[in-house]
């Protein structure tokens, strides 16, 4: 699965959410998906908290995974979510937006 960027001012907003949203549904729906994985940096506390919250479910650590841009290594964790999951996080996930856009 591909990378949600924003801009910090928007961070808490529901934005991410919303973009993981409409993500999942593409996944799901149109090409008929049985898994979408994710990785993160362990270095990187708020995705890996975002995808947790969402739903995802943590499968593992794919140490010294990658180089980062400045030349560190990095621990990739692994995330995953099965199209039988994805009923139950879609209306979580529309909660959050809604939640997170009244404020």
């Amino acid at each position: 699965m591909g990378w949600t960027w924003q801009e910090r001012s928007t961070w808490g907003q529901g934005y991410n959410e919303d973009q993981k949203h409409l993500l999942l549904e593409y996944c799901f729906e149109k090409p008929g998906l049985r898994r979408v994985a994710w990785r993160v940096d362990g270095l990187n506390p708020r995705s890996k908290a975002a995808l947790e919250r969402l739903g995802f479910v943590y499968e593992g650590k794919l140490r010294s995974h990658q180089r980062r841009p400045g030349g560190t290594r990095r621990d990739s964790l692994c995330y995953r979510l099965l199209a039988e999951e994805s009923p139950a996080v879609g209306p979580r996930l529309l909660e959050m937006v809604a939640e997170r856009s009244s404020r």
